[in-house]
């Protein structure tokens, strides 16, 4: 998704919040953010990386070659999704 598809996104999930139709921590999962400095300008928001880093970790603690792991990976499509 794009700058502009994300700043949309962004200000909708605010309008939300304004009219009282989502909380503070809704609105927080739903936003996307952006971090001065890291390598992509913009990261999905909590929600669409939820337990990623669960799983990551799991695969660390097994020994696994780079076909296991992306064969692993493939259906649940983590690896077109950066975190």
């Amino acid at each position: 998704m794009g700058h502009v598809q994300s700043t949309v996104w962004n200000e909708v999930i605010d309008h939300f919040r304004e009219e009282d139709l989502i909380s503070n921590r809704e609105r927080d999962y739903l936003k996307f953010s952006r971090f001065d400095g890291f390598s992509q300008a913009i990261y999905l928001p909590v929600f669409q990386t939820a337990g990623v880093v669960e799983v990551a970790l799991a695969l660390l603690k097994r020994p696994m070659d780079d076909s296991q792991i992306r064969a692993y990976l493939k259906p649940c499509n983590y690896e077109n999704c950066r975190v």
